[in-house]
């Protein structure tokens, strides 16, 4: 009747790829020497193609929206990620979601970031970054996912605005972006890994913190 579900789509046969997939595999095809292109050219002189917008901006936001189709079409479907690999399209299919989780994931991180920091104004610097305070600081602000506080506080550094052992805590606490799939898949595992590097973090700092004054 037309109450009843429609019946799961069924998978691609083992020796052939999703029409999704399929396009995943080409831009990471395409991709590659694109950018390599652009990053030559980028060398040499300004960015003038595309009416000024950043080819390489352009390219980030094509590869985050097919990864996040993939990773949408196929939520729900972690049971085939465990499943043994036996054919070079199971490997290829395979490689297509995991990448897609990751990027995925970093893109929404991303983005979330750059709308708390353009509605707020808050980029990091607002945080006490000296002392004893600046260590526990820089420890804690390594729980979060993702490299983009991280590089604001990398940028302060190098500006004399954050000392080395409130860098060099960061640096032993955080995970970086690959905290972020993590979170999606195991978030118990995610939150025990984070709470076990601010340890060493909070030790290293102290001792960096007595060593430099």
């Amino acid at each position: 009747s037309a109450s009843e579900p429609s019946p799961p789509r069924a998978p691609a046969p083992a020796g052939r790829l999703e029409p999704l997939e399929r396009v995943f595999w080409a831009v990471v095809l395409l991709s590659v020497p694109a950018a390599v292109a652009v990053a030559a050219q980028a060398r040499t002189g300004p960015l003038a193609a595309l009416g000024g917008v950043d080819p390489l901006l352009l390219l980030g936001v094509l590869g985050s929206l097919v990864c996040g189709a993939v990773l949408l079409a196929r939520r729900g479907g972690r049971e085939r990620l465990a499943a043994d690999v036996s054919t070079p399209a199971e490997v290829l299919r395979r490689g297509a979601a995991e990448t897609s989780v990751i990027v995925g994931w970093v893109a929404a991180v991303f983005v979330g970031w750059e709308v708390l920091s353009g509605a707020t104004g808050f980029d990091g610097s607002q945080l006490p970054l000296m002392g004893v305070a600046g260590v526990v600081v820089g420890a804690l602000v390594g729980l979060v996912p993702g490299c983009a506080v991280q590089i604001v506080l990398t940028s302060l550094y190098l500006t004399g605005a954050v000392p080395f052992a409130t860098l060099l805590a960061n640096a032993v606490s955080q995970d970086g972006d690959a905290l972020i799939p993590l979170l999606a898949l195991r978030r118990r595992s995610a939150v025990l890994a984070s709470a076990v590097t601010v340890v060493p973090a909070l030790v290293v700092g102290g001792v960096a913190l007595l060593v430099t004054g």
